[in-house]
């Protein structure tokens, strides 16, 4: 792909910038907060989209989106588990990894368990192991901060969470200002409906390639 990137693009490479500083020197760290203005969002939800996808990858990190809901805590480590095991095992040609003495998941620390398993098995590929966690719904928002507090008690070399929320709603926050430590803040400033607009303007392409890789970023938004 020889030809100028479109604002897009532009976008996912800055945002990959953005998320290479943040990591870097993040032992401590076992939480993410990515912040965006709310017409940003879909953008940062295609940046990860596109770091799953084996064509769209640019980062030594795996990233994962997880939409499981959070009824309670012990309901939610094992659910958290289970859609991991599914997506790794609906991966065509994944190389072996038995993840049945990790399951199930009851705690935090048992998900940690079962993902530094994964994380070690294939440590070759990948840095960190990052999910990022979108629940579906929350019956108990308190229980889901007193979860995440359990799963920031935990060490291990790989796994990551991250949470999005936006400059408009920084729900976030308290949890960031309670444990600065091991939760570390991504702010950027990026508009979903400009870049949008502009990149549309461009979807003719002569490079057959580069266009299906730029409407597989606009299916991904």
């Amino acid at each position: 792909m020889s030809a100028a990137k479109n604002p897009t693009e532009k976008v996912m490479s800055e945002l990959e910038l953005s998320w290479l500083d943040a990591s870097e020197n993040a032992a401590r760290t076992r939480l993410f907060i990515w912040r965006v203005p709310a017409g940003g969002e879909s953008l940062l939800d295609a940046f990860i989209a596109l770091q799953q996808h084996p064509e769209g990858r640019t980062l030594p990190d795996l990233f994962l989106g997880l939409n499981a809901p959070f009824e309670t805590g012990y309901g939610y480590s094992d659910a958290l588990g289970r859609e991991f095991v599914e997506q790794y095992e609906a991966t065509e040609n994944a190389a072996a990894w038995n993840a049945e003495p990790y399951l199930p998941c009851y705690s935090p620390a048992q998900l940690n368990t079962l993902l530094q398993s994964f994380a070690q098995a294939f440590a070759e590929d990948l840095r960190y192991l990052v999910l990022a966690l979108k629940p579906s719904g929350v019956s108990d928002e308190s229980a889901l901060t007193r979860w995440l507090q359990g799963w920031l008690e935990q060490v291990a070399d790989a796994p990551r969470l991250l949470l999005i929320d936006t400059l408009e709603q920084p729900i976030w926050q308290p949890l960031y200002e309670a444990h600065p430590r091991e939760v570390r803040l991504i702010v950027d400033e990026v508009d979903g409906m400009r870049v949008m607009h502009q990149t549309a303007q461009q979807q003719t392409d002569s490079d057959a390639d580069r266009l299906l890789f730029r409407r597989y970023l606009a299916d991904a938004m």
